[in-house]
């Protein structure tokens, strides 16, 4: 605890008048918050709206890029990896035959051809899964 050398000073007790004035005035701080959150909205979904008529989408759509996009900003993988590039083709390669096969399988089915690409054939493979 810290030691103190002197007392501190308590406040004097507000009066009701002047506890009347501090709640009128958070009110009305209230009110003014409320309504710019409001003005916003309407104008938030009025260019939902806007675009999706624009570009055939539902306004839905629109709505969560707007407030999920940035999430997916700030957790953007930077450079694939050659192994899940891979994995992502293999599975590909699997359903256009009309097998379904889960990441052990395809793990255990593969990881040998994986095990034997060079570094350019990997790289190529990065690249292939980059412009899908």
């Amino acid at each position: 605890p810290q030691i103190r050398h002197t007392e501190p000073k308590k406040r004097p007790p507000l009066t009701a008048e002047k506890r009347k004035e501090n709640a009128e005035r958070r009110a009305e701080k209230r009110d003014g918050i409320d309504e710019a959150l409001a003005a916003w909205w309407e104008s938030t979904v009025a260019l939902a709206d806007d675009l999706s008529t624009r570009y055939k989408q539902k306004p839905k759509y629109f709505l969560e890029m707007m407030f999920q996009g940035s999430a997916r900003m700030v957790h953007a993988q930077g450079k694939p990896n050659p192994y899940n590039a891979f994995r992502a083709e293999k599975a590909a390669e699997c359903r256009e035959r009309g097998e379904a096969k889960d990441a052990p399988t395809l793990h255990q089915d593969y990881f040998d051809e994986y095990k034997h690409l060079t570094v350019a054939e990997k790289d190529a493979l990065v690249e292939r899964f980059k412009d899908t």
